[in-house]
């Protein structure tokens, strides 16, 4: 399924515009639900990067299916999915957060903000496992440039100071320094 939905991904991306009338007649992101919610990591991986790709290209077939994803966006987001499930999630959500209305997200806002501090949270060699510090940085790089962007579109903004003092100093001072994290 997910050597599948990477096709999806990749003919949006190839096609860019011209993908809009094709999905006005066979709309293949109806199966967004069903990728963001597989068993399968890379399946869920996949299915962001059909989000992402089709947010930038095609926002207007994107919009009537957020009621029904963004709970699976938020799910992305956590922990318990991988670290390259994060990336992708993080990156869909910003595609989304530059290309639609903000009040679209409002829903999830509290949630998306808690997924951020969890990630800003995250300890090198205890939550993050050497071999994976790749693409944690590529995760915090998203989270930043999504959370900054949220900041100035949605109620996040109002909501971030009181979670942003409970990421630890010396993770502040590393995402201002090498990701342009900014309180």
């Amino acid at each position: 399924m997910a050597a599948a939905v990477d096709l999806l991904a990749s003919m949006i991306y190839g096609l860019q515009g011209e993908v809009v009338g094709l999905l006005r007649t066979n709309n293949f992101l109806y199966t967004l639900p069903l990728a963001l919610g597989a068993c399968s990591m890379r399946t869920r991986e996949a299915g962001f990067w059909l989000l992402g790709s089709a947010a930038e290209h095609s926002k207007d077939q994107v919009i009537p299916l957020l009621p029904h994803i963004l709970d699976l966006l938020v799910a992305g987001l956590q922990h318990s999915a991988s670290t390259a499930v994060n990336w992708a999630a993080a990156w869909a959500l910003g595609e989304l957060c530059q290309r639609t209305e903000p009040r679209i997200l409002e829903p999830v806002i509290p949630q998306i903000g808690n997924a951020f501090l969890a990630i800003f949270q995250r300890r090198i060699g205890v939550d993050v496992l050497p071999g994976h510090l790749h693409a944690h940085r590529q995760l915090l790089s998203a989270t930043c440039f999504t959370l900054m962007c949220l900041k100035h579109t949605s109620t996040l903004g109002d909501k971030w100071p009181s979670l942003a003092c409970q990421i630890p100093a010396d993770t502040v001072l590393h995402l201002e320094s090498q990701y342009g994290y900014g309180n």
